[in-house]
């Protein structure tokens, strides 16, 4: 789940750039923002707040030393601790430095040991009260933590890295999991309340949605899983919101342009819908009906290809829901009325595992389906060009490398984009070209975020 698209921006603090909008990370922390955000797609406080979480790691039970027992290898545990003394040594095995923490609190000791993380003798100092967190493991007959996560104590304020639910982000390198939740927390303050509701009153109270600013709270620290999941539902409304917005108004745009009719009778149909229940029978082993949605969405699509204008119709499921036999029902429709479809994939994987299942679906109906993707030999890659430009090629399935100008279909009738969250209205629009005088129609497929 990312930033939604098309949203209004908030007042001109949350589009500040990194490098100057957080002030207390430092000018070395600022930089590191800077450079890890152009690797990470972000440049300014808006889009720090939309880099959500991966996970969160449930820190919140604190332990007593006296009552912690080994049980299984990683167990994570979490403490109030004074840190008594702390000792940096070199590996014997390796020359990576090891610091080692005695810790201790009215019940008992322990130690906590952290290799390779030279800043931690300068951030731990004895008589330090730290909450910490970390993987339980046995050293000899002693319990020690493993790399733990720590901060300190200190009055009110938040703690960020232990002793709460803790936000676990995807990172790049020279960007360390505690500056960015210090970045992001930081990137709330200065920010997150100031972020404008933009969904009316009455669609928050009829879709029991909570506000946009206690959204990003929640998203990023939560107080409990409720929490999140309420900020999670929220940001997930909105980009499904923002990708129907966008649809609808292609759409209208998309009604003035002209499209080949693809149209093919209730008998044809039902042998298609046979053939492919059928197929996708034998590929998991066992007798299958098509669902009520999927018979719905066949419905629908073959509806709007008989029509004049371009459809442009968004398939929309979780991860295995059934959208490939949906997809592979318009396919063969498409090769069955005598036009050419193709089905575009955003990775050489991903199109090599369509080819297979689609494939396996479509060859109970006779028709082949052709691979082009960028790694494809170059004799291989050239038949493959000759083929479509013939339109001998009714069914293509391919990556990036349908863009080429070397490629040129003969009758395309019916595009599919698979994630198509992962291409640009560009890319989308050069396919679409390639389609002589006439638009065809576009089939558009996402797997439904998750909340």
């Amino acid at each position: 789940m990312g930033r939604p698209a098309a949203l209004p921006a908030p007042p001109s603090d949350p589009v500040e750039l990194l490098s100057t909008a957080l002030p207390r990370s430092g000018l070395t922390a600022a930089n590191l923002l800077r450079r890890a955000g152009i690797r990470l797609g972000w440049y300014d406080l808006r889009d720090l707040l939309f880099h959500l979480p991966r996970r969160y790691d449930d820190l919140r039970e604190l332990c007593r030393l006296g009552d912690l027992v080994w049980t299984a290898e990683g167990t994570v545990v979490s403490a109030r601790v004074r840190v008594d003394d702390i000792q940096v040594e070199a590996s014997f095995r390796r020359r990576i430095q090891r610091t080692v923490a005695r810790l201790s609190d009215e019940t008992g000791q322990i130690n906590a040991t952290w290799f390779g993380r030279r800043y931690i003798e300068r951030r731990l100092h004895a008589g330090d009260w730290i909450v910490v967190s970390g993987r339980l493991k046995r050293f000899g007959r002693d319990l020690t933590i493993d790399n733990p996560e720590f901060q300190a104590v200190e009055g009110d304020g938040d703690v960020l890295h232990a002793g709460r639910i803790v936000p676990v982000y995807r990172l790049t390198a020279g960007l360390t999991a505690a500056r960015l939740r210090v970045a992001e927390r930081e990137a709330l303050d200065r920010a997150g309340q100031a972020y404008p509701e933009y969904l009316p009153p009455e669609l928050l109270h009829g879709e029991d949605l909570i506000g946009i600013a206690a959204a990003l709270e929640s998203a990023h620290y939560p107080p409990s899983f409720e929490a999140r999941d309420a900020a999670l539902r929220r940001l997930a409304f909105d980009e499904l919101l923002a990708l129907q917005i966008g649809m609808v108004g292609r759409r209208r745009e998309r009604g003035r342009e002209r499209a080949a009719p693809i149209a093919i009778d209730d008998g044809s149909e039902r042998r298609i819908r046979l053939a492919l229940t059928e197929a996708l029978g034998r590929r998991l082993g066992r007798t299958v009906e098509l669902t009520s949605d999927q018979l719905s969405a066949m419905s629908r699509i073959r509806t709007d290809l008989a029509a004049p204008t371009p459809m442009l119709r968004l398939l929309q499921g979780d991860v295995g829901s059934g959208k490939t036999v949906v997809a592979a029902h318009a396919l063969a429709a498409a090769a069955r009325a005598g036009y050419q479809a193709a089905l575009l994939a955003p990775t050489d994987l991903l199109a090599r595992q369509h080819l297979e299942t689609v494939g396996a679906l479509l060859a109970e109906l006779g028709i082949d389906v052709l691979l082009l993707t960028g790694s494809l030999r170059p004799a291989d890659k050239a038949r493959a060009h000759e083929l479509i430009a013939s339109g001998q090629a009714t069914v293509v399935v391919g990556t990036h490398a349908l863009f080429s100008e070397a490629v040129s279909f003969a009758r395309l009738g019916l595009a599919i984009v698979d994630e198509q969250h992962r291409f640009g209205v560009q890319q989308r629009g050069q396919l679409e070209a390639k389609a002589g005088g006439r638009t065809p129609h576009v089939l558009l497929m996402t797997a439904t975020p998750i909340p």
